[in-house]
């Protein structure tokens, strides 16, 4: 609730947030295939049923057998463009942790609680316009 009412004060509006990351994994897959796919996600570490680093996993899959399957019907893209941007937002702080975000594909890692500065400049690295 605090990160998305920071969000709100950022100016993004559209937020959907999710209880666990099965949903998380759900949504982004729905979101691409209603053509309105996200442009970030912001995956909290700790959720239940699936945590975020399963859930980004689980993205990642998704997202070669999506490729693949795009490349099979010939459509053309930029694949750079088609990987979702997903932030790791964790209040474990250790080394450990990191490395395990990376290692499943996040591309950004931060520590909670966040501020509003701190996520600003991860919105400015990562949204594209």
């Amino acid at each position: 609730k605090v990160v998305t009412h920071m969000l709100k004060r950022l100016g993004y509006v559209n937020v959907e947030v999710v209880e666990d990351g099965a949903l998380a994994v759900e949504a982004v897959r729905q979101a691409w295939a209603d053509a309105d796919p996200y442009r970030l996600v912001l995956m909290d570490c700790l959720m239940p049923v699936m945590d975020g680093i399963q859930a980004t996993l689980a993205i990642r899959e998704w997202e070669q057998e999506r490729d693949l399957e795009e490349g099979e019907k010939g459509k053309e893209y930029v694949v750079e463009n088609c990987k979702l941007p997903i932030i790791a937002l964790t209040a474990n702080a250790t080394l450990q942790v990191e490395i395990d975000c990376k290692s499943a594909g996040m591309d950004s890692f931060t520590t909670k609680p966040i501020t509003l500065n701190t996520l600003s400049v991860l919105l400015n690295e990562w949204m594209q316009d």
